[in-house]
């Protein structure tokens, strides 16, 4: 076993890897920056799972929640770019 891994923890990505995520996730910024919401929609695979959650701690003896604002999948996100 490597000296950096950690049972139950990823390896680290190569660099190929890590400039590819890098360019990847570059272009998504880029195209919800210009509101390119179609060619947005074009990046997801058909079994995609959207979820925006929120955080809510009302009392600090209790845990932290999540509620989920959005929970889509491909069909409920399309709908959603459709109507923008």
């Amino acid at each position: 076993m490597a000296d950096h891994a950690v049972i139950g923890e990823p390896a680290p990505a190569s660099d190929d890897i890590y400039v590819s995520v890098q360019r990847f996730l570059a272009r998504e910024a880029d195209l919800l920056d210009r509101r390119a919401y179609q060619d947005w929609f074009k990046l997801w695979s058909d079994d995609l799972e959207y979820r925006v959650a929120a955080q809510v701690n009302q009392d600090a003896a209790k845990d932290i929640r999540e509620y989920a604002i959005v929970e889509e999948d491909a069909v409920g996100l399309k709908a959603r770019v459709d109507q923008i």
